[in-house]
């Protein structure tokens, strides 16, 4: 874990990396948009392998996929009940 981060009530994966800066699980309960009977209690969760980058924050019940990378990454901003994907599939 990074310099300066902060994890909030949130599962990281096996070999996940988190950079400098970095503020997972603030914000809003929001439900996930994609998956809201599953992730709508303020839990985020990383996948395996995942990198966050540094001076991401991510809100609350966000997704991140297993293998994302820096370039997968939309915006450094993930609010509360959103996404991010391998392959950086943008709303």
């Amino acid at each position: 874990m990074g310099a300066n981060s902060y994890i909030n009530k949130s599962i990281l994966g096996e070999s996940v990396i988190i950079g400098d800066d970095v503020k997972i699980g603030v914000g809003e309960v929001v439900e996930n948009e994609l998956k809201p009977a599953i992730y709508y209690s303020g839990i985020t969760v990383v996948g395996e392998s995942s990198y966050v980058p540094d001076g991401a924050e991510l809100g609350k019940n966000v997704v991140i996929d297993r293998f994302v990378t820096t370039d997968d990454y939309c915006s450094l901003n993930v609010p509360s009940g959103k996404s991010v994907f391998k392959g950086g599939v943008c709303d």
